[in-house]
């Protein structure tokens, strides 16, 4: 696609400045995309790294909590058989 024989008749057609202004341009224009999509990339891994710490600490915090004002979840089955017994279905 892009061999010595082609780039050097694309800077022959458009004249030398021209043409090798236009290769500098894709080549530094195809860098910077690469740099940016490696440092979207990087950022990504590190929302993900705190989001999964935010859910550590999240966790440790409510299990605090409810040590704290000693809560424990009602179970399905006691709301069953409190709706039961009420006679609520």
């Amino acid at each position: 696609m892009f061999d010595a024989d082609n780039i050097l008749e694309f800077v022959k057609a458009l004249g030398w400045t021209k043409g090798v202004f236009t290769i500098f341009f894709f080549m530094a224009h195809g860098w910077i995309y690469n740099l940016y999509r490696g440092r979207l990339n990087d950022r990504q891994k590190e929302i993900d790294r705190i989001a999964e710490e935010n859910r550590e600490y999240r966790e440790r915090f409510l299990k605090l909590m409810d040590k704290a004002f000693s809560y424990s979840p009602v179970s399905r089955k006691a709301i069953d058989e409190k709706n039961h017994s009420s006679g609520v279905n």
